[in-house]
């Protein structure tokens, strides 16, 4: 596939790209982002499509990077850090701000116990 246009990516597979390079398997890296390995092997077939390459390829008992594959990992995990970076750097952590809602599923008679001094130490 030829792309022609930074839209006609989808680029949640370079999160993708990047667990399964960093952890040679499909296995760990649907663990790694979340997904489940018939999603991630989705991914990887999307992958290979685009980049025209097999990128991980079984060599007997063992998974192992192709030369391409080997040669994107630098370059990824260094415009996924920049974009980490991008998106975070703005706004540092004050706990103060943060706006969160818990829910707790106990049994009655915990939340007969516990309830009250919960209530008074986060209200």
């Amino acid at each position: 596939m030829h792309v022609r246009n930074l839209y006609d990516i989808d680029l949640n597979l370079l999160v993708s790209l990047d667990a399964i390079l960093t952890t040679r398997s499909v296995t760990a890296a649907a663990a790694r982002v979340r997904l489940s390995k018939p999603a991630m092997s989705h991914a990887l077939a999307r992958i290979r499509t685009l980049l025209g390459d097999e990128i991980l390829v079984r060599s007997g008992r063992q998974w192992i990077l192709t030369e391409r594959a080997q040669a994107l990992a630098a370059p990824l995990a260094e415009l996924l850090g920049a974009t980490q970076r991008l998106l975070t750097e703005d706004r540092p952590f004050d706990p103060a701000t943060l706006v969160r809602e818990f829910r707790i599923h106990t049994t009655d008679h915990v939340l007969s116990i516990l309830g009250i001094p919960i209530g008074r130490a986060v209200g």
